[in-house]
C-alpha cells in the first residue's frame, strides 16, 4: 500500500493527513542540535475499537483468531518492536496499552461518515473524537495518547482520502487522539500506528520543518533522503522501515518541552510469553488469501513452491488453479505473519517485511488484565 502525506499536512490545528497518492518532499538542510539526556519513556495508550471494525473482525477468515484483544496484543507488540530501533542508550520508547474501549453500539457518537461513500469518515471525526475523550475523564484521564482503530478511510478537504490522521505534538494535550485505518486481522496498519504515534510525539515527515509551536524541535529537513523511514512521506511496498536520527531528535526535543514532560512519568512495563498455539491463531490463512487474490476461480488453492525463487520460504504466496488447458499461477509477496517454515524446536517461522524469520513469542506492554477491564459502549 502506498501511504502518502499532503504538502499542506500541517493545518491550523496541527492535524497531519496521510494520503494514498504522491507528493513532493521539502528541501534538505543540516541541523546540529545539542545532545539531550537519555530518556526512558512509556507512553500510556488507550485503544478504541470501532463498531464496524469489530463486526468485520468477527466474520473475517483472514486468520483463525477470534479474540480481538489477543490479536491487538500481537499488533501492538509489532508496533513496539519498531520503537526498539531507536538508539536505546539515548531513547528507550514503548507504548503501553492501558485501556481498551470497544464501541459495540451501532452508532459511534464521534464518527462523522461521508454521505454516499462507504467506509469513509470525515476529517472532522478527529475533533469529535477528542471531545468524546475529554468528556469521559473516568476512562481516558492520565492516558497520553488515544488510538482509534477502524476500517474507515478519512476524507479530507485538501486532497485524496487518508489512511491516518493525527495532531503534531498532540500527546498529553486535549488533541491526543489519532485515527488509523486497519484491515481486520491483518498487520498492515502496524507502521501506520507507529507513524501516527510519532506525530503525536511531535515528529514531522522526513524533509519537513517543525511547526512554529514546537519551538524546541529541530524538524527533519536534514533527513529528506530517508525514503525507507517510518516517517518518510511515502511508504513503498511492505519492506522493513527504519527510524531516522531526525525522528529520534524530535522525540527527545518533545520530551524536553513543557507539553511533553508528562511522558516522563514512571509507568510500569509488562511482558508475557505467547504459546505456540496462540501464535498459530494469528497466522494468515493462505487458502483464504488465495480466494481473495483470485476471486473468480472457486478451485484456487495455495501452493508452497512454484520454483527456487518463488516459494513460501522466500515469502511469496503462490496460488494455482486449473484452466481448460493449463495450470495457472498467481503470486505476491506474503503479508506479515504468513507461516513460512518451522525450526527444530517446532517454533513457527513467519514472514515479516518480506523475510522469513522466527515468530516473536513475547508480547510487550499488553497485560492480560486488559480483557477484564475493557469498557464497552
Amino acid at each position: 500500500m502506498l501511504i502518502d502525506h499532503a504538502e499542506d499536512a500541517v493545518v491550523k490545528d496541527g492535524v497531519v493527513k496521510h494520503r494514498l497518492s504522491v507528493r513532493k518532499q521539502s528541501a534538505r538542510a543540516d541541523y546540529h542540535g545539542d545532545a539531550l539526556r537519555s530518556k526512558h519513556v512509556t507512553v500510556r495508550t488507550s485503544v478504541i475499537i470501532g463498531h464496524r471494525y469489530f463486526k468485520l473482525f468477527k466474520v473475517s477468515k483472514y486468520s483463525a483468531i477470534n479474540d480481538v484483544i489477543e490479536y491487538l496484543a500481537v499488533f501492538f507488540t509489532l508496533v513496539n518492536i519498531i520503537f526498539e530501533k531507536f538508539t536505546k542508550s539515548v531513547l528507550d520508547l514503548q507504548l503501553a496499552v492501558v485501556k481498551i474501549v470497544l464501541m459495540k453500539a451501532s452508532k459511534e457518537p464521534f464518527l462523522r461518515e461521508v454521505q454516499g461513500r462507504e467506509n469513509v469518515m470525515h476529517e472532522n471525526t478527529i475533533n469529535m473524537l477528542n471531545q468524546f475523550v475529554a468528556l469521559r475523564r473516568q476512562i481516558f484521564d492520565e492516558k497520553d495518547i488515544v488510538v482509534y482503530l477502524s476500517n474507515y478511510s478519512i476524507f479530507t478537504s485538501h486532497g485524496p482520502d487518508a489512511a491516518g490522521y493525527a495532531t503534531l505534538g498532540g500527546a498529553c494535550t486535549p488533541n491526543r487522539s489519532c485515527l488509523v485505518k486497519v484491515n481486520p486481522k491483518t498487520f498492515e496498519g502496524v507502521y501506520t500506528v507507529a507513524h501516527e504515534a510519532l506525530h503525536l510525539l511531535g515528529v514531522v515527515h522526513e524533509g519537513e520543518d517543525a511547526p512554529h509551536y514546537l519551538k524546541k524541535s529541530p524538524g527533519a529537513r536534514r533527513c529528506s533522503h530517508m525514503v525507507s523511514s517510518v516517517m518518510a512521506a511515502v511508504k513503498h511496498g511492505n519492506g522493513e522501515l527504519s527510524l531516522s536520527s531526525c525522528t529520534q531528535d524530535q522525540v527527545m526535543a518533545y520530551l524536553e518541552s513543557d507539553r511533553g514532560k508528562c511522558l516522563l512519568s514512571h509507568v510500569p512495563r509488562h511482558s508475557r510469553k505467547m504459546n505456540k498455539e496462540s501464535i498459530k491463531l494469528v497466522l494468515v490463512n493462505t487458502t483464504q488469501l488465495c480466494k481473495e487474490m483470485v476471486p473468480k476461480e472457486p478451485g484456487v488453492s495455495f501452493l508452497e513452491n512454484l520454483n527456487e525463487q518463488i516459494n513460501i520460504e522466500k515469502c511469496y504466496v503462490v496460488c494455482s488453479w486449473a484452466g481448460s488447458r493449463y495450470i495457472h499461477y498467481r503470486y505476491q509477496k506474503a503479508p506479515d505473519y504468513t507461516k513460512c517454515g518451522e525450526i527444530s524446536s517446532g517454533d513457527v517461522k513467519v514472514c515479516m517485511h518480506g523475510k522469513c524469520s522466527s515468530a516473536r513469542n513475547t508480547l510487550l506492554n499488553f497485560p492480560k488484565v486488559l480483557k477484564k477491564t475493557m469498557t464497552v459502549f
